[in-house]
This record gives structure tokens, sequence and C-alpha cells, in this order.
């Protein structure tokens, strides 16, 4: 028993390397890797292309001032500064530039109430709240307006 224990041990050391040998190409060029385009692909390629993002749509309002910027005074007491504007807005939508259509004769009052231009914001004021004073500088210039030809 002796002697078979030292025999077995040496034909598992020798048989190791036999089973962890890798094996060599029979060609060098086998693992080559071949590009695209080239002779052995025919020539072909992948193309890719992203997608366009859409066009952005813009949007602009435009309001039609009737008047210098100028103090209002209320029948409360209070006052605001602002800029008189017809009730008519122009609005463009599109990615060029249009052409404006202006009103020839923009609407001063409507339902009793004008339309002012204070702080960027648009209001919407009845005229009863206005002083005499601002009430007939409104009824004159939409008289004004409305004698234009």
């Amino acid at each position: 028993m002796n002697a078979f224990l030292p025999a077995a041990v040496f034909g598992l050391l020798t048989s190791l390397p036999v089973v962890a040998q890798v094996g060599i190409p029979a060609t060098p060029k086998k693992f080559d890797t071949t590009r695209i385009g080239e002779a052995a692909s025919g020539g072909s390629s992948i193309g890719y292309s992203q997608p366009k993002p859409p066009a952005a749509t813009v949007r602009t309002t435009t309001h039609i001032v009737i008047g210098e910027p100028r103090q209002w005074k209320m029948t409360d007491g209070k006052s605001f500064v602002g800029k008189l504007i017809a009730f008519e807005d122009i609005v463009i939508e599109g990615t060029a530039a249009q052409p404006m259509n202006v009103p020839k004769k923009p609407t001063v009052v409507r339902n009793g109430t004008a339309r002012f231009y204070v702080n960027a914001k648009v209001y919407e004021l009845a005229l009863d709240k206005l002083g005499a004073e601002e009430r007939k500088f409104i009824d004159d210039t939409a008289a004004a307006i409305a004698a234009k030809k």
C-alpha cells in the first residue's frame, strides 16, 4: 500500500497540466475581429440618427396700448399708474414671424368696463369706480377712435 500512494499522487500531479492547457488556434488570425465596413463584411455599416425634437411653438400676446402711462384716480381715493389698453389682443402662434393684424377701431369700453396694463398685468375695472376726470378721458378717447375713418 505504501507503493501505491506515491504512484497515485504522481499520476494526479502529472495529469493536472494536461487538463489546464489552453488550445492554440491553428490559424493565427482566427481570433482577430473584423471591423464594420471591411472587405469581409461586404461594406455594411450601422446608421443611427436621433429623431429631431419638435419645433418650439411660440405664442406672443400683444396688447394694444391706447394712451401713455398716467395716474388713474378712483372714487374711493386710491390711485394707480397704468396704461389704457384695448379689449382686443394680438395673439401670434408659430415658429416664424407673422404680420400683426391691428384692428382699425379697437374697443375701449365694453359692458361698462375698461382695461388697464399695470405692472405687467392686465386688469379690467368698472368705469363707475373711476373718478369723473378719468371717465371723461376714457369717453373722449373712445369717441375719437369711433370718429376715426
